[in-house]
């Protein structure tokens, strides 16, 4: 009798495919639509979705943000977060809104992959089912009562196993289109950025918008570690890309309707190992054979002969007045990153503090409690760092806390790790606007500008200032979309206009964020508290969906390479 798996040998054969089981798995999927109802005035919202998709209860919709979205053109994006994989199908919305301005409806087949399947598996067999659906999913169906705006609730999608004929078919169309569409040493210099960790890529000439088989060929010869974790746009629909934006969500961009935008000053060059890597990829697409490709990780440099020196981690300083919710910030995102693979920084403890960080797990989510603050005449040391999954990019996170009452002395261990840090993330209470909060943040700040020898002169060190505790500023869901879509706008309103003042004569660099620890909680269209308070008037944390932790480190990263 045949081994059933020989069939499957030559989907393996290429290195994104590794580790293809002996039978091909029944794959589920979730479904969103995030676009306009037809004549009304909101902006884009999720108006219709499986039980569990993720796109209403987290950050999505931002993070497939394609700038300015000018030119209404279908095309096909793929989303990998972790083990959270997107197929995105992006077309024209059937009627324009209340302006009469057309729009691009945005469709999303969400797959949770298991550890032990490729990813490319998933983008083999979705990308085609993306490319092919519409608003026939939602256009009738019956509304949700609940939602206060037009809300649909879709089934779930899926598939029964795939036949490995068809999958093969696939994958010799798409790269027929790639050999078409590239000269090989076009090709070759694309895989050759990509190795060397660079994001939104764009191919060094133009080309034909691609199908969903290409775009799905072109992960086909990448070491399935790097494959598993890329995100594709199959042509961006803007006139004037962005490019920092698009380097935040976006590793590879594969045709525009505008110019290309300059490389980021940060790219280093790939070296000869990433070219010779790069062009042998390109071999294999043009000839259609993956022999000759080696699985294995992306090289990393060494620091040899001849190489540049490893680059030191980016130190980064958390520091805020008392009762800013500086433990709660840095303990939700340690726990958040620890348990997540859809994000693109990895986090370890650092030297000190990981007691504390276990004290604070069991604290927020076992009791369902706020950590108390730090109690007079005692500090707090917690270190922590990050790796970037894509870049390698390693940052260093402290926070030295002391109580509120012990920061006219300035503490030398505090002003130290200020002096030494690349980037300060400063937070702010929103409900505290009073002269104790301006005198400390000003005490603390002058003190730093004298000690650093800048005297008449501004910091150059970008500060992210940070709103916390925003989820108690969200009333409605408008309120929440603006916090992710205008973060900047949202949280000025909420700071203290001389403090803003202070800053902009202090920094010359600081960027505005609203964050929320706690979290938000949307539930059929309206947002539910999530801090509440038990019998005896103690705070107590409900279940809510953390926002923005990640942004401020983000914009400092950008900035301090910039």
């Amino acid at each position: 009798m045949a081994d059933p798996s020989s069939d499957l040998q030559p989907l393996s054969a290429w290195p994104a495919l590794a580790g293809l089981p002996r039978s091909l798995p029944r794959l589920r999927w979730e479904r969103g639509v995030l676009g306009k109802e037809p004549g009304g005035h909101a902006d884009f919202q999720w108006i219709a979705a499986s039980p569990d998709f993720s796109g209403p209860t987290s950050n999505l919709a931002r993070q497939l943000w394609l700038g300015a979205e000018d030119v209404v053109r279908a095309t096909l994006l793929w989303r990998s977060a972790g083990t959270l994989h997107q197929a995105v199908h992006c077309y024209p919305g059937r009627a324009p809104d209340a302006h009469g301005r057309p729009f691009l409806e945005k469709q999303v087949l969400e797959w949770e992959r298991p550890a032990d399947l490729p990813a490319a598996l998933g983008a083999l067999i979705l990308l085609p089912l993306a490319a092919m659906a519409d608003d026939a999913v939602w256009q009738g169906g019956e509304r949700d009562p609940f939602a206060d705006h037009l809300f649909v609730t879709l089934e779930v999608g899926a598939v029964a196993p795939p036949d490995p004929a068809t999958l093969a078919q696939t994958i010799r169309a798409g790269l027929a289109d790639l050999s078409r569409c590239f000269t090989q040493d076009a090709l070759g210099t694309l895989y050759a950025r990509i190795l060397a960790g660079h994001r939104a890529v764009f191919p060094p000439a133009a080309i034909e918008p691609l199908g969903p088989a290409a775009l799905v060929a072109v992960l086909l010869p990448l070491p399935r570690e790097l494959a598993d974790r890329l995100s594709l746009v199959g042509w961006l629909p803007s006139t004037s890309p962005e490019s920092e934006p698009l380097r935040r969500h976006w590793d590879l961009i594969l045709g525009s309707d505008g110019n290309t935008p300059p490389p980021s000053a940060d790219e280093v060059a790939p070296n000869e190992a990433d070219q010779a890597r790069g062009l042998a990829m390109a071999q294999a697409i043009i000839r259609g054979d993956p022999r000759g490709l080696h699985q294995g990780a992306v090289p990393v440099r060494s620091a040899g002969p001849g190489s540049a020196p490893e680059r030191p981690p980016t130190r980064l300083t958390l520091w805020g007045p008392s009762g800013s919710g500086k433990t709660v910030f840095l303990g939700q995102l340690y726990w958040q990153l620890s348990g997540s693979q859809r994000d693109d920084w990895v986090i370890y403890p650092g030297e000190t503090g990981l007691d504390f960080l276990e004290l604070m797990r069991d604290t927020m989510y076992s009791r369902n409690a706020f950590p108390p603050g730090t109690t007079l005449g005692t500090s707090l040391n917690i270190v922590c760092h990050l790796v970037h999954r894509h870049t390698g990019e390693r940052v260093t996170l402290a926070l030295e806390d002391r109580a509120g009452a012990d920061y006219e002395g300035l503490h030398a261990e505090v002003q130290e790790r200020l002096l030494a840090a690349d980037g300060i993330i400063l937070l702010l209470d929103p409900k505290r606007q009073d002269d104790r909060v301006f005198n400390e943040v000003s005490h603390t700040f002058e003190r730093l500008l004298l000690a650093a020898g800048r005297v008449a002169a501004q910091d150059p060190r970008p500060v992210a200032v940070c709103v916390t505790k925003a989820d108690e500023l969200i009333e409605t869901p408008d309120d929440y979309r603006l916090a992710l879509t205008e973060p900047a706008g949202f949280a000025a309103a909420h700071v203290d206009q001389r403090l803003l003042n202070y800053l902009e004569t202090r920094f010359e660099r600081f960027a505005l964020f609203p964050v929320s620890a706690a979290g938000v909680r949307m539930q059929y269209g309206a947002i539910e508290p999530v801090v509440f308070y038990d019998e005896w008037l103690r705070p107590r944390i409900n279940c809510g969906q953390p926002f923005n932790l990640l942004a401020p480190i983000d914009w400092l990263i950008r900035q301090v390479g910039s």
